[in-house]
């Protein structure tokens, strides 16, 4: 059984190979590691949680986003969760296809609201159209989590709190 994740700020731990098991274009993860802070998830020296963030100034975007368990990507969120409220940023966004039922329910189990539609954001470069879970993924739903309001919440409890 795998450790406990380590936690790094490094470009040189980020797996592309993950990111490509996400669906994320070479192109579009090239453009974003460039400019993008990269957090990595180790679990026994290989990456199983990584993201993209855009710092925005008072707030952060979550621009990609891939993991292997859920548990490790939940380490990962926190762990930008912490570091970001030391920095006194005031809340996190991130997004999912609208077909990605899994990561749609995970960021509402723990805390993320839901704050927009990105309409044919999957679909505005190209005419190849993913299914998930026997739906188009076309739209890309919007998340949000205020930083300043609560902690995110472990997965299977309660985060009923409000931003």
């Amino acid at each position: 059984m795998p450790g406990p994740a380590s936690i790094v700020i490094d470009k040189e731990k980020i797996d592309i190979g993950l990111f490509k098991q996400a669906q994320y274009s070479l192109p579009d993860i090239m453009l974003h590691l460039n400019t993008a802070i990269p957090f990595v998830a180790l679990v026994d020296g290989e990456a199983a949680a990584q993201c993209l963030i855009d710092d925005k100034g008072y707030y952060m975007d979550v621009t990609h986003v891939a993991y292997s368990t859920e548990e490790v990507l939940m380490e990962l969120l926190i762990h930008i969760e912490e570091h970001y409220k030391e920095e006194n940023k005031a809340f996190i966004e991130i997004g999912c296809g609208n077909a990605n039922m899994e990561l749609y329910a995970l960021f509402q189990r723990i805390g993320f609201r839901v704050t927009g539609v990105k309409p044919d954001y999957f679909i505005q470069d190209t005419q190849k159209v993913e299914v998930l879970n026997a739906i188009a993924n076309i739209d890309m739903i919007r998340f949000r989590y205020n930083l300043r309001a609560r902690r995110l919440e472990t997965i299977g409890s309660d985060a009923s709190g409000r931003t």
